[in-house]
């Protein structure tokens, strides 16, 4: 029954935990690339979907060729951005998980006493 408990939490662990992560790294990404001005804002949102869906290359390759370098730096900018939130988070909740388990989880049980033994009875009988 553990080893059940264990694995629905593993795959829930992981299914919330790319949702989740992927989300506040797709808004990190889509932050960064609003507020660094360097994309027109009709198209800072399609770009910034891009970077944080693994098109990183299509977004510099959009670039006009004198743009380039800064096409680069605002890609390299907005996934150390993002990254760095999530691992942030990663940590956090590392942490807390790590504090729950040492509450939760119970210590090895005291050894049972040990029981007194009776005086064996004589198999030889007793002379009166």
């Amino acid at each position: 029954m553990a080893s059940g408990a264990v694995n629905t939490f593993r795959q829930l662990g992981y299914a919330l935990g790319i949702a989740v992560l992927g989300t506040v790294f797709s808004a990190r990404v889509r932050d960064a690339v609003t507020d660094s001005g360097a994309v027109p804002p009709r198209s800072s949102a399609r770009a910034a979907d891009a970077i944080s869906g693994g098109h990183a290359d299509a977004v510099i390759a959009a670039a006009p060729p004198d743009h380039a370098a800064a096409a680069r730096a605002l890609v390299h900018e907005s996934f150390a951005v993002g990254l760095d939130r999530i691992c942030v988070i990663s940590g956090i909740t590392a942490l807390a998980a790590g504090l729950l388990v040492l509450a939760v989880v119970r210590g090895r049980p005291k050894p049972p006493a040990p029981e007194p033994h009776p005086d064996p009875s004589p198999t030889e009988p007793v002379a009166a």
